[in-house]
Parts: structure tokens; sequence; C-alpha cells
């Protein structure tokens, strides 16, 4: 979010002063994070400028992490100082620019490399003073000083929790109610997590596939945890959870980008933890239902060529797309359209068709390069 202020033109050119704001979290975002610091920058600039003798413009990124290489408006106010169009940048503190001295040297000599004044608000770093680098150099160090505290500090807080038997942190299955906040102990259950749970294993179990299983959740009245209907894809994945086995595993190396790994891959911040949790459901309901999904799920295999994938036409508007079921080792084409896509007509309209008799129907038209044209 960026907003433009412009004091009244005068005769003799001013000074263009970027302005940039950030705050790591939506809680700060929503109290006195900002306006503290905004005030912070314009009493620093009508007492080192003068008031009336700048312009200037706030770049402003909210509930953003300083550790995120990428920043909405600080992107922009980089390619706004590589067009020349600022005399000064202005922020509060160095942590607000990055966490490590590297970013921040960086950053900073690649603006002042561009004639632009570098300053913070609280009066520590100035471009034009005579002790700027070695100033720089020292406050970008502690920056990065006291970020690796205040993490060990909470890393250290987790660990504790982990061995004390309780949560560590993050959000927990909606079937699980975790301690009251400064109460270390394990999770319990939630009467309405596990009702839900038992319904959606019902319609699961007893020939629905996940989507009319979800719609059959929403028109009993049953939303997700975020307040939104349920997909079949979202029941899916609840079900895959092994939460519903009794753990949950903290600091999973297989989530991808969502744990960060040292060099050789082993988790970076402590070991992978299994955390036991209680369970919603019986095992053997939840084998049941995971068999059930399995089964009407469709596969599509690498190996398989579905050559009339895209070039039918479904009523919809869509197109169909070749699936293979191996359970029964039957393949068909089924309307491509998902569930948040705008279509001319219900999906209800388009149904399923074998594989052999929607190439007999190609074959017919001339063959698969004629396909594109059937409906």
């Amino acid at each position: 979010m960026r907003t433009r202020h412009l004091p009244r033109a005068e005769r003799r050119r001013k000074l263009r002063v970027a302005i940039y704001l950030r705050v790591s979290t939506a809680k700060q975002l929503r109290g006195y994070g900002l306006n503290v610091q905004f005030d912070q920058r314009i009493a620093w600039l009508d007492y080192k400028i003068g008031k009336g003798e700048y312009t200037y413009e706030v770049y402003t990124d909210g509930g953003v992490s300083g550790k995120l290489s990428s920043r909405p408006d600080l992107t922009a106010l980089n390619a706004d100082i590589a067009d020349g169009q600022y005399d000064l940048v202005i922020f509060g503190k160095l942590d607000r620019i990055g966490r490590t001295m590297k970013d921040i040297h960086r950053w900073v000599y690649d603006t002042t490399d561009r004639g632009v004044r570098v300053a913070t608000a609280d009066g520590r770093i100035d471009s034009e003073d005579e002790m700027f680098g070695i100033q720089l150099s020292l406050l970008a160090y502690m920056a990065e000083l006291e970020h690796a505290m205040i993490l060990d500090r909470t890393m250290g807080g987790r660990e504790k929790k982990l061995e004390a038997g309780g949560w560590p942190g993050g959000v927990a299955p909606f079937w699980l109610e975790l301690p009251p906040k400064g109460v270390i102990g394990p999770p319990t259950l939630r009467e309405q997590g596990v009702e839900l749970l038992d319904r959606a294993a019902c319609l699961l179990v007893d020939e629905c596939n996940a989507e009319d299983a979800a719609r059959g959740l929403n028109a009993l009245g049953y939303t997700t945890p975020r307040g939104v209907p349920w997909t079949g894809a979202n029941l899916i994945r609840v079900f895959m959870q092994t939460a519903l086995d009794g753990y949950i595993i903290y600091r999973n190396t297989e989530r991808g980008s969502a744990v960060r790994l040292a060099p050789d891959g082993k988790p970076l911040y402590g070991d992978t933890v299994r955390i036991p949790v209680p369970t919603p459901l019986p095992a053997e309901r939840v084998a049941e239902v995971r068999k059930a999904i399995a089964r009407r799920s469709f596969v599509k295999s690498e190996q398989r060529d579905y050559v009339l994938s895209t070039r039918v036409q479904a009523l919809c508007g869509s197109h169909y797309v070749g699936t293979h079921r191996e359970a029964r080792d039957r393949t068909t084409y089924r309307c491509g359209a998902s569930a948040g896509e705008p279509v001319l007509l219900s999906r209800d309209s388009c149904g399923t068709s074998r594989e052999s008799g929607l190439e007999r129907g190609c074959q017919y038209l001339g063959g698969s390069g004629k396909a594109s044209k059937a409906r």
C-alpha cells in the first residue's frame, strides 16, 4: 500500500523523499506500529530537512516478515530508486530492511551508489555522516545478533514445551483443542470437530465420492475451520493427516519449504519430533475411509496417452480430460472443470464417457486432428 502526499509547490526544487514502513505481523498492522513509524519519519524530516522543504511518498509492507526477500512495496521502492525518482530514503531502523548483515549492506550500498541519501529515523544512520561506514557495520551486526537471540529464545521455549509433552506452536487440526495460554499439556478432542469427522466418514464410506461428501457436509451446515464451504480436495487432505493415526510430525522434512533445512538435509532449528495426539475416530474407521477414497479416486498415469484430453468440449463449456482408475483398470474421459471455475451449464450435465466410445467417435470424425471440433 502506497500513499502520496505533496505539499504546496514552491519555486525551488524540493527534496524528493521515500518513506519506507514495515511491520512483521497482522497484529502490528492493526495496532499502532505503522502510525508510530510514520510519525517518527515526519519528525526527523521536519527537523533535518525543514517543514515544507520536501515531498514524500510512503511505501508500506504490512504484515510482512523482514526475513522474506520478496516484499512488494520494497521491490517497488527499489525500482523507483533505480529510475532516479528520489534524493533520500528514510526508514525506522536497519532491521526494517533486512535481518542479516549481508542483506543490509547490499541494500544500503546499492542505494547510496545511485546517489541517494539513506537515513534512519532513530538518528543512528545517515549516509552523509563521516562515521557512516563504521556505524552501518556495527548496527547491522547488532541487528543480526538481536534477531538470532530472539530466535534462540523462541526455539528454546518450544523445545521446553515439547519435552513437557506440550504443543510447540502453530495451528492444530480442527478436532483438537489446545490448552489455555500459559498451560503446558497435550491437546484434547473438540466435540464439534469429532462430530464433523464422523459425519464425513459416514458419507465417504456410504458410496459417496469426495465431492459428493463435501456437498453433503455443506448441506448439513458444516463449514471448514476458516468458515468456507467444504470441497472434495479439502476433505481428502483431512483424512490423509497423520493426526488421525495418533501423532503429528513437528519439523516434518517432507513438507517442502515449510521447514528450513541445514545443508545436511536435517531441520535447521532442531530435530524432527513425533507428537502424540488423541485419535478422534477408531483406526479401523480411518482405514475404511481411506480405502473408500482410494477406490473412487481418479489416477492419472504418466505412461498413458490420453489423446482426446482438452480436445473435446463438455456441455458446461470446459473440456474433457482423460483419467484412469487402477482398481478397475478402466479409462474414462470426464469434465475437467474445477470447483471454482465459471461454466456455461451445470457440471452435472457433463457426465463421463468410456474411452472406447469417445475414441470411436473421434475416428468417425476423421482422426484426432478433427477431435477439437467435437462437442
